[in-house]
C-alpha cells in the first residue's frame, strides 16, 4: 500500500504534492484549534485537556490521522524512484534507496530537487513547520500524567481565585476556610471526569505527534544541507519530545528525527548539533521559563514545565560529552566546545536554574518533579566543573601580555581607551560602582564576574601572580559559587523528602556541589592564601551553612533505624514476626549509607575542618549504629520477656531479626565501615582523630576474620587506621598469632609442645593478624603525636 501511494506521489509531481501536503497540515491544525476553542472562550484548561482525551476524540482521530500518513507517503514518493509493484521490495529499499551511501544520497536528492522544483519544497517546509510545531497540535496529551498534572494545576488555581474573590459577606456563614477548600476540591477535583478518558484517544494523540515528527524527518532527508535554515523552528521542539518525560513512541520518533537532522546538516551526532546551537537553545529555554513564571503559557503549553528539566539536562550533557570527546581526541569537532563557556552563559544558566526552582516550588505538578530537578542540578554542576577546567586550561596557554588576554570586542575598545587616557580612566573608574544583574533574578542572588588588572584594586591586595594564573587576569568565580550554593540549599531541603529516590539523589547532588566548590577553592588557593580562611572560603562557608541540616537528617534516619525493631513487651510472637518482616523501614539503611558517604566526602574535601563535628556529632551516632548492626550481623536474639498476662507465663520468643532483613543490615554495616575507612584515609582528618582509633579499631578487629564482603571492608578500614597509628594494636596482634611480648626479652622462655586445637574462626583471625603485622612492618616510620 505504501509503495502504491509513493508511486502515486511520483506521478503527481512536486508542485501538486506540495500543495496537497500544505492543505492537509493546514486543515488538521485548523480542526484541532477549532476543537480546542469549542468550549467557552478557550481559557478553561481542564476542559481542553479532557476534550482531547475523551471517547469523542477517537472519532476525531479516525477522521484526521489518515491525512497525515497519506501526506507523508506522498512526500516520500515524489522524490523516490519508480517502484515496480510486482516485485517484493522492502520498506527500506523503497523509502530511501540511496541511504547506504550518504554522499550519493545527498547528491541524488539535490539533483532531483533541482529537476522537480526545489523552490516548492522550500516554500512548503517554511509554511508547514511552524504550524506542525505549534500548540495545540504539537502538545496533544498522550498519557494520564499529562491530564492529572494539568487538572491539579487548574484546580489549585481555581480554588485560590475563588477564595480570594469571595469575602466574608458573600461567603456562606456555615463554611470556614478549611471546609471551603475541601468543598472546592470536591467540586473541581473529584468530578466523574476520569471515566471520560480513553486510552485509545491518548494512543491516537501519540500517533498524530509521531506522524508529525516523521514528516519532519522526511523533509530533512529531502532538503539536506538546506535544513540548517529551519533549525530554529524544529530543533527545540524535537529535543522537547525526545527527553525522558513523555510517550515512549514519541521519544523514539523524536530521537530518530534528531539523528536524521544531524546527518543531513553535516554534523556527526546529535550532541554536536546541540553544541553548535547552544546559544539559541539556552535562550529559548530562558524565554520559556520567563513566560511560564509569568503565567502566560499555562493555557498554550501544557507540558512546558515537566519537559524543561529534560531539555536542560540534554543541553548541558551534550556540552559535557563533546568536551570529553575533544579532551580524549576521539574526534575532530566542527565547533570548539570552549565557545559554550563564558560569563554570559553562566549568567543565563543561573537565571534559568532560579526560574526552574521557582516554577517547581509554585507548581509541584508531579511526584517525580523533584527527581527531574535534581537531574538538572547534576547537569548544571557538571557543566560548571567543565567550565572551570576549560578556564584553567586556557590560563595555562595564555600569554602574560594583557593585550592578548582581553578577548571581548567591547573590552578591546575599553583597553585601547584606557591606554590613551590612562589618568582619566583611573579617575572615572574610582567614582563608578558597576553592578551586574540578570533579568528576573533576585537582587540578593546577584551574580558577577571579577577580572583583576595589574593596577591596584580594592579587595585584591592579597592576590599573587603565578605562571599558571597571571595577576593581569584573575577570575574569582563569584557567580558560579552563588549558583552552586543555590543548588546546595535546595538539595539540603530535599533531604527531608519522604521519597527514598529523592533522598538518594539529593545526597549525590550535594556531593557533586561540594566537590565543585572544593575545585574552586583549590584554584583560589593558588592565587591568594587568604582565601583558605573559613570566612572567605566558598567550600568551608557552605559546609558550615548546610551542616546542621545534614546532621539533623542523619540523626533522624539513625533514630528511625535504631527504633525499627523495638518490640513492645505486650506483643505476641506473631506480632513481632510480622513487624520484623515489615519493609516499611528498609529504606533507612540506604539513606544512612548515602548520608555517611556524603559526610565522608565532606571530610575529604575540607581536611580537618570537620574534625570537631565528626568527633562530637557523628561519632556517637555511628557507635550506636555499629553496635546495633553488629547485633544483627552476629545473629543475636531478643531477650526473653514475659507477656503481660495473668500468671506471668513465659511464651515462645521470636528471633531479633529474620533472614529477609539481613541483607539490609549489611548495607548499613558496609556504610559504617566505608565511612571509617574514608575519614582515616584523609591525612589531615585522620591524624586529628587519632585518639578515636583504639576504640574504633577494637570494634573492627573481630570482623576481619569473616570471609565475606564485611570482612574485606573491615580489613580495609583497619588498614587506614594503622596508617595513622599502629602502636595500639601490636600487643593484641601478638596474642592473636600465639606469640607473647616478653617482659624479659633476653631470657628465652620454655616452649610448650602441646598441640592446641583452634576453631576455624580463630585460625582465620590468626592469619589476618599475621597479614596486619606484615602490613605494619612495611609502613614508614610514624610521627609521634
Amino acid at each position: 500500500m505504501k509503495a502504491m501511494v509513493q508511486l502515486f506521489g511520483s506521478i503527481l509531481g512536486t508542485k501538486h504534492v506540495a500543495v496537497f501536503v500544505d492543505n492537509c497540515v493546514a486543515d488538521l491544525f485548523e480542526a484541532c484549534s477549532t476543537r480546542a476553542m469549542s468550549k467557552g472562550n478557550g481559557s478553561d484548561l481542564k476542559d481542553k485537556m479532557f476534550l482531547f482525551c475523551g471517547s469523542d476524540q477517537v472519532d476525531w482521530l479516525y477522521k484526521w490521522i489518515g491525512s497525515l500518513v497519506l501526506a507523508n507517503e506522498l512526500l516520500v514518493g515524489v522524490f523516490s524512484p519508480v517502484v515496480n509493484l510486482e516485485e517484493d521490495v522492502s520498506e527500506k529499499q523503497t523509502k530511501w534507496p540511496a541511504k547506504a551511501n550518504n554522499v550519493a544520497s545527498s547528491q541524488y536528492y539535490d539533483a532531483r530537487l533541482n529537476k522537480r522544483g526545489k523552490k516548492y519544497i522550500l516554500k512548503l517546509t517554511s509554511s508547514i513547520l511552524p504550524v506542525m510545531t505549534s500548540a495545540p497540535l504539537w502538545n496533544l496529551p498522550t498519557s494520564m500524567s499529562d491530564v492529572a498534572d494539568n487538572e491539579s494545576q487548574f484546580n489549585n488555581k481555581r480554588c485560590i481565585e475563588n477564595y480570594e474573590s469571595s469575602t466574608t459577606t458573600n461567603r456562606p456563614a456555615h463554611k470556614n476556610d478549611k471546609t471551603f477548600f475541601s468543598d472546592c476540591n470536591f467540586e473541581f477535583g473529584h468530578r466523574n471526569a476520569w471515566s471520560e478518558i480513553s486510552a485509545r484517544a491518548l494512543n491516537g494523540n501519540a500517533l498524530v505527534i509521531c506522524s508529525l515528527i516523521e514528516m519532519i524527518g522526511s523533509l530533512a532527508n529531502l532538503l539536506g544541507q538546506n535544513m540548517e535554515s529551519f533549525l530554529p523552528t524544529i530543533l527545540y521542539p524535537l529535543i522537547e519530545k525526545s527527553n525522558h518525560f513523555g510517550h515512549h513512541y514519541i521519544q523514539k520518533s523524536a530521537k530518530t528525527a534528531l539523528k536524521t537532522v544531524a546527518h543531513c546538516t553535516g554534523t556527526t551526532s546529535v550532541y554536536t548539533l546541540v553544541v553548535q546551537n547552544f546559544d539559541y537553545l539556552l535562550e529559548v529555554m530562558s524565554s520559556s521559563m520567563h513566560s511560564l513564571n509569568a503565567g502566560a503559557s499555562l493555557n498554550g503549553q501544557w507540558m512546558a514545565l515537566p519537559s524543561l528539566p529534560g531539555i536542560v539536562e540534554m543541553l548541558l550533557k551534550s556540552v559535557v560529552k563533546e568536551a570529553s570527546a575533544a579532551h580524549n581526541q576521539t574526534k575532530k569537532l566542527n565547533v570548539p566546545v570552549g565557545s559554550c563557556f563564558g560569563s554570559k552563559y553562566v549568567s543565563m544558566l543561573g537565571d534559568l536554574v532560579y526560574k526552574i526552582m521557582k516554577a517547581f516550588t509554585e507548581m509541584p505538578s508531579r511526584e517525580s518533579g523533584n527527581i527531574d530537578l535534581l537531574r538538572v542540578f547534576r547537569a548544571v554542576l557538571e557543566y560548571l566543573q567543565l567550565s572551570l577546567d576549560d578556564y584553567e586550561e586556557e590560563s595555562d596557554n595564555e600569554s602574560v601580555d594583557g593585550e592578548n588576554i582581553v578577548g571581548d570586542p567591547w573590552l578591546d575598545v575599553l583597553f585601547e581607551f584606557a591606554q590613551e587616557n590612562e589618568d582619566l580612566f583611573i579617575a572615572n573608574s574610582n567614582k563608578q560602582d558597576y553592578k551586574y544583574t540578570t533579568g528576573g533574578f533576585p537582587q540578593h542572588h546577584g551574580f558577577k564576574e571579577i577580572y583583576v588588572t595589574d593596577r591596584e584594586v580594592e579587595g585584591t591586595d592579597g592576590l599573587e601572580s603565578t605562571d599558571s594564573y597571571p595577576k593581569s587576569k584573575v577570575r574569582l568565580f563569584v557567580e558560579e559559587t552563588q549558583i552552586a550554593k543555590l543548588i546546595l540549599s535546595r538539595c539540603s531541603f530535599l533531604l527531608c523528602s519522604p521519597d527514598l529516590m529523592v533522598q538518594a539523589a539529593a545526597c549525590e547532588t550535594l556531593v557533586s556541589g561540594f566537590g565543585y566548590l572544593a575545585a574552586i577553592q583549590k584554584y583560589l588557593m593558588q592565587i591568594t592564601p587568604a582565601s583558605n580562611e573559613s570566612t572567605g572560603n566558598p567550600l568551608l562557608s557552605s559546609i558550615g551553612e548546610f551542616w546542621p541540616s545534614i546532621m539533623d537528617r542523619f540523626r533522624s534516619a539513625a533514630n528511625s533505624f535504631l527504633g525499627a525493631q523495638r518490640f513492645s513487651q505486650a506483643w505476641s510472637p506473631m506480632q513481632k514476626l510480622v513487624y520484623s518482616n515489615n519493609d516499611s523501614n528498609s529504606g533507612d539503611e540506604i539513606y544512612l549509607a548515602r548520608l555517611l558517604s556524603l559526610m565522608s566526602s565532606l571530610c575529604t574535601f575540607s581536611g580537618d575542618f570537620l574534625v570537631g563535628r565528626i568527633e562530637n556529632d557523628v561519632w556517637p551516632v555511628v557507635a550506636r549504629l555499629f553496635k546495633r548492626t553488629m547485633e544483627f550481623y552476629s545473629g543475636e536474639t531478643t531477650k526473653k520477656v514475659p507477656r503481660e498476662k495473668p500468671g506471668n507465663v513465659l511464651m515462645h520468643y521470636t528471633p531479633f531479626i529474620t533472614n529477609t532483613r539481613m541483607e539490609d543490615k549489611k548495607i548499613a554495616l558496609h556504610s559504617i565501615l566505608d565511612f571509617l575507612h574514608n575519614i582515616f584515609s584523609n591525612k589531615n582528618c585522620g591524624a586529628s582523630l587519632s585518639h578515636l582509633i583504639p576504640v574504633a579499631g577494637s570494634m573492627l578487629l573481630p570482623l576481619i576474620a569473616n570471609g565475606d564482603s564485611i570482612g574485606a571492608s573491615a580489613f580495609l578500614a583497619l588498614k587506614s587506621m594503622l596508617t595513622v597509628d599502629s602502636d595500639w594494636i601490636l600487643r593484641a596482634l601478638f596474642v592473636l598469632i600465639g606469640t607473647e611480648i616478653s617482659n624479659k626479652p633476653l631470657i628465652v622462655p620454655s616452649l610448650d609442645m602441646t598441640l592446641v586445637e583452634t576453631s576455624e574462626f580463630d585460625d582465620s583471625l590468626s592469619k589476618k593478624a599475621k597479614e596486619i603485622l606484615k602490613y605494619i612492618e612495611d609502613l614508614p616510620e610514624q610521627v609521634i603525636v
